[in-house]
Protein backbone atom coordinates (compact mmCIF):
# COMPACT_ATOMS: atom_id res chain seq x y z
CA UNK A 1 0.00 0.00 0.00
CA UNK A 2 2.83 2.41 0.69
CA UNK A 3 3.67 2.29 -3.03
CA UNK A 4 0.69 4.60 -3.45
CA UNK A 5 2.52 7.29 -1.48
CA UNK A 6 5.45 6.73 -3.85
CA UNK A 7 3.28 7.59 -6.84
CA UNK A 8 1.63 4.37 -8.00
CA UNK A 9 -2.08 4.49 -8.69
CA UNK A 10 -4.18 2.69 -6.08
CA UNK A 11 -5.81 0.46 -8.71
CA UNK A 12 -2.35 -0.66 -9.90
CA UNK A 13 -1.32 -1.53 -6.35
CA UNK A 14 -4.61 -3.40 -5.80
CA UNK A 15 -4.16 -5.37 -9.04
CA UNK A 16 -0.62 -6.34 -8.00
CA UNK A 17 -1.92 -7.48 -4.63
CA UNK A 18 -4.55 -9.61 -6.39
CA UNK A 19 -1.88 -11.30 -8.50
CA UNK A 20 0.02 -12.24 -5.34
CA UNK A 21 -3.11 -13.16 -3.36
CA UNK A 22 -6.04 -13.88 -5.71
CA UNK A 23 -8.28 -14.87 -2.80
CA UNK A 24 -8.55 -11.23 -1.71
CA UNK A 25 -11.86 -9.48 -2.27
CA UNK A 26 -12.80 -5.80 -2.28
CA UNK A 27 -13.56 -5.88 1.43
CA UNK A 28 -10.03 -7.16 2.13
CA UNK A 29 -8.51 -4.43 -0.04
CA UNK A 30 -10.63 -1.75 1.62
CA UNK A 31 -9.66 -2.97 5.09
CA UNK A 32 -5.96 -2.96 4.24
CA UNK A 33 -6.21 0.51 2.68
CA UNK A 34 -7.99 1.82 5.78
CA UNK A 35 -5.35 0.29 8.08
CA UNK A 36 -2.60 2.07 6.14
CA UNK A 37 -4.47 5.34 5.59
CA UNK A 38 -7.08 5.70 8.36
CA UNK A 39 -7.48 9.45 7.91
CA UNK A 40 -9.05 8.93 4.45
CA UNK A 41 -12.28 7.97 6.19
CA UNK A 42 -15.19 5.80 5.24
CA UNK A 43 -15.53 7.23 1.73
CA UNK A 44 -12.33 5.42 0.69
CA UNK A 45 -13.71 2.12 1.97
CA UNK A 46 -16.95 2.57 0.06
CA UNK A 47 -15.14 3.46 -3.17
CA UNK A 48 -12.98 0.34 -2.93
CA UNK A 49 -16.04 -1.82 -2.19
CA UNK A 50 -17.58 -0.56 -5.44
CA UNK A 51 -14.44 -0.97 -7.58
CA UNK A 52 -14.71 -3.23 -10.64
CA UNK A 53 -11.67 -5.36 -9.90
CA UNK A 54 -10.50 -8.20 -12.15
CA UNK A 55 -12.72 -11.24 -11.79
CA UNK A 56 -15.61 -9.37 -10.21
CA UNK A 57 -18.90 -10.21 -11.89
CA UNK A 58 -20.88 -7.19 -10.72
CA UNK A 59 -20.49 -3.84 -12.46
CA UNK A 60 -18.52 -1.29 -10.54
CA UNK A 61 -16.28 1.76 -10.60
CA UNK A 62 -13.48 1.80 -13.16
CA UNK A 63 -9.78 2.21 -12.32
CA UNK A 64 -9.54 5.85 -13.37
CA UNK A 65 -12.53 6.90 -11.24
CA UNK A 66 -11.23 4.97 -8.23
CA UNK A 67 -7.72 6.39 -8.57
CA UNK A 68 -8.98 9.97 -8.84
CA UNK A 69 -11.18 9.66 -5.77
CA UNK A 70 -8.65 7.86 -3.58
CA UNK A 71 -5.83 10.22 -4.54
CA UNK A 72 -8.08 13.16 -3.67
CA UNK A 73 -8.83 11.63 -0.25
CA UNK A 74 -5.14 10.86 0.34
CA UNK A 75 -4.18 14.46 -0.46
CA UNK A 76 -6.95 15.88 1.71
CA UNK A 77 -5.81 13.68 4.60
CA UNK A 78 -2.18 14.77 4.18
CA UNK A 79 -0.72 11.48 2.95
CA UNK A 80 0.16 12.97 -0.45
CA UNK A 81 1.41 16.40 -1.34
CA UNK A 82 -0.72 18.55 -3.63
CA UNK A 83 0.71 19.07 -7.11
Amino acid sequence: MMQIVGGKNPSTVFREMLVDRPQLNNDDLASEFHRQFPETGLDAIQYIWKWQRPGRAAAGLDDEWLDQRLIHLLRRAGYLLND
